[in-house]
């Protein structure tokens, strides 16, 4: 529905009008006229965008994916629910994070928090901790695979119970070393090196291999009794002897992941392939993986 702004013509008027019967329009009035065009506008687009919000449940079906897209308009990214726009209020776009979780997004792969009936909540929680669960389901979809393809009831004992169930499933299928342990506790935070793992065993840049997927970290950043002190090749803390080193040595030559950097921005040389990862850290890993591999599309 078109949005008449009912006082412009006002302003026209009385800006256009002569002053002290000169026929002069007064200069020092422009800036005032701008402003006030600038408000009305701004107040326009408001009131559509809420009048929208408001009509959107009654006037627009759900789609199957939520029809989730980036808002063009917003000071913070926004997702879309029954065609209505809610703006992530914890993601500025001014922020490092924002384009991958925009672009995650519109791709659908990311969400933010709902209510019980689906609702966007306006919060994504870019700092919290991913779990295991969480990281599953979003690299199952980044990788195009259809959860109603997959079996129901996973092995996993404590997926079968949650609402993970049919991604963990699909990810069993496919034999993805972090889904091969059916004791894995997938409430857990997942770490950075097995995101990494996961996802490029997802994407088919690596094969899966069966074995143990313990990570063993370097004496003095908290190694088991026995750990060996080494330097890896790419990062310090990414060790020959881990079970994830050969999908993080591959991603970081693909452009994909960095270590960390000093505050002059300087790289350490670690990567913490034990440290724990943000929902922000995720989305910026998947956005990355989608622009260098393309979007995975299922195989028949």
């Amino acid at each position: 529905m078109p949005f008449s702004f009912p006082f412009l013509s006002f302003l026209l008027l009385a800006s256009a009008s002569p002053a002290t019967g000169s026929g002069m329009v007064l200069s020092a009035g422009l800036p005032f006229f701008q402003k006030g065009i600038a408000v009305l506008q701004r107040e326009g687009e408001q009131q559509a965008q809420e009048a929208w919000e408001q009509e959107a449940t009654e006037m627009f079906p759900l789609s199957a994916t939520g029809a989730q897209r980036a808002s063009q308009f917003s000071d913070y990214v926004t997702v879309y629910w029954r065609n209505a726009p809610f703006d992530l209020k914890d993601v500025p776009r001014n922020l490092w994070f924002a384009p991958y979780v925009r672009d995650m997004a519109s791709l659908g792969i990311v969400t933010g928090y709902t209510d019980a009936v689906g609702k966007p909540l306006g919060e994504f929680g870019p700092h919290r901790p991913v779990s295991i669960e969480e990281m599953v389901k979003m690299v199952m979809a980044a990788a195009g695979v259809d959860p109603s393809s997959c079996s129901e009831e996973p092995k996993n004992a404590m997926a079968k119970e949650s609402w993970s169930a049919p991604y963990f499933s699909c990810a069993e299928e496919r034999k993805l070393s972090l889904t091969t342990d059916s004791s894995l506790d997938v409430t857990r935070p997942a770490l950075r090196g097995e995101v990494v793992l996961t996802l490029l065993e997802a994407f088919g840049v690596i094969k899966p291999s069966s074995g143990s997927i313990a990570i063993v970290v370097a004496a003095g950043t908290g190694a088991a009794a026995g750990t060996t002190t080494q330097t890896g090749s790419v990062f310090v803390d990414v060790l020959p002897g881990m079970f994830t080193t050969e999908a993080i040595r591959r991603a970081a030559g693909d452009g994909i992941i960095s270590g960390y950097k000093d505050h002059q921005g300087v790289p350490t040389g670690y990567f913490g392939p034990e440290k724990q990862i943000t929902r922000a850290e995720v989305s910026k890993v998947l956005s990355l993986a989608i622009q260098v591999y393309g979007m995975k599309k299922e195989r028949d």
